[in-house]
């Protein structure tokens, strides 16, 4: 049976369920509906996915031939359909993915962030508890200043501010044991 004979008679047989019928459809339209559907989804697997289940959906549904007047026509408005559907489907599931993205890249910028600003507050509390000459160092210091610029606004020697930078430096390493702690909890 040959889709291009009787199309009354064709489709009837295949509101039947006759094998051959279906057979000769399938063997005459699969591959036509298959680059059809890849010049859409520009994909051989969906488009080899949708003719698929368009032929599937006319094996467990046999009655849509008696409804049918023109097959050649339904069968590529399904196919189109069912394009455009993929292809909607996969830009939802695109712009699911990029929101993930961004708000994963915005959850990781706040804890950057949040870790910043818990190194600074930790540091500052650690110079807070040094010494006043060599807390007086290290405040100059984080401003920027060189160490004869240090040496000379606190009218104290070269050597001296490299002594209490030393001294703070011991102080320091004690006193931010808890960055140390917060660092292995970020893993960094």
């Amino acid at each position: 049976m040959n889709p291009h004979d009787d199309k009354n008679i064709w489709l009837e047989r295949l509101a039947k369920g006759d094998h051959d019928a279906f057979r000769s459809l399938f063997e005459n339209y699969f591959s036509p509906l298959l680059f059809f559907a890849e010049s859409y989804v520009k994909s051989e697997e969906t488009a080899r996915d949708i003719v698929q289940d368009l032929f599937l959906k006319l094996t467990d549904h046999k009655e849509i031939f008696s409804s049918v007047t023109n097959l050649k026509s339904y069968l590529y408005t399904t196919v189109k359909n069912s394009c455009i559907k993929q292809l909607e489907h996969q830009a939802v599931r695109n712009r699911y993915s990029s929101n993930i993205l961004t708000t994963y890249q915005d959850e990781e910028r706040f804890w950057i962030k949040v870790l910043e600003e818990e190194t600074y507050r930790i540091l500052y509390q650690s110079i807070e508890k040094l010494p006043p000459q060599t807390r007086a160092v290290y405040q100059l210091s984080m401003n920027g200043l060189k160490n004869q610029e240090i040496a000379d606004k606190l009218e104290i020697s070269l050597e001296t501010v490299k002594t209490h930078k030393q001294i703070g430096k011991k102080y320091l390493q004690k006193y931010m044991k808890d960055l140390f702690f917060i660092l292995s909890i970020f893993k960094i």
